[in-house]
């Protein structure tokens, strides 16, 4: 049974890893490997639900992993690892053994880590890249385009990492965004809100414009 399970998600380690057993599959899809406390645990998600533009929270570090992969870490322990249409999640009890699993997870039926194609992005978190880059282009310092831009410095600062590591390109057909980074965040309050049905008492709305405001940031919410 734990070996169909497997089947069901795209990065794993295989039945065990440096010593540490393959112990289950959860339903929200992640594998679990070991006990605790040096448990270890992959989840994939979609590169729309799961992004550095959409998360809050600023990573510590953003670079290329195993090819044009994106790698993205955050608390110790934890990485994002961007590849295709896929984001895989790894956690472990530190960030040395949390990069070993970057570095070995593969997808069932290969039967060894392979290079790993750029991150693919839904178009509103490409403009928010868009935004960050074209700003920076100009003279001002990393705090006067954040303050102009109405963006923390360490955002800034990790979307134009993420920007500069995507292939060639990328960006080159990609508008900078008309609505201010504010009327994006409103945007982004009204999406929290459509998934829990509160949106349309709550920002005095119609349906067609909870529709129109969630489709504006489909990728930057955590649900697609």
């Amino acid at each position: 049974m734990l070996l169909a399970a497997a089947a069901l998600g795209a990065f794993w380690l295989g039945q065990s890893f440096a010593g540490h057993p393959l112990v289950t599959l959860t339903e929200s899809g992640a594998y679990i490997y070991g006990n605790s406390p040096s448990q270890l645990s992959l989840q994939d998600r979609t590169t729309c639900e799961r992004n550095v533009v959409a998360l809050d929270v600023v990573p510590r570090r953003v670079y290329r992993i195993r090819g044009a992969g994106i790698a993205a870490e955050y608390e110790r322990g934890e990485i994002d690892v961007g590849t295709a249409h896929t984001t895989t999640t790894i956690f472990a009890d530190t960030d040395r053994f949390a990069r070993r699993a970057a570095r070995a997870m593969r997808r069932r039926g290969e039967r060894r880590p392979h290079a790993l194609p750029a991150p693919a992005y839904p178009i509103a978190v490409l403009k928010e890249l868009k935004r960050v880059v074209a700003a920076a282009q100009t003279p001002e310092s990393l705090r006067e385009v954040s303050r102009y831009l109405g963006i923390r410095p360490g955002v800034v600062r990790a979307r134009l990492r993420l920007a500069r590591l995507l292939p060639a390109g990328t960006l080159a057909g990609v508008p900078v965004p008309r609505r201010r980074w504010a009327q994006v965040q409103h945007d982004r309050q009204i999406a929290f809100a459509a998934q829990v049905h509160e949106a349309e008492q709550q920002f005095g709305l119609t349906r067609a414009q909870v529709r129109a405001a969630v489709k504006r940031v489909r990728g930057l919410t955590g649900v697609c």
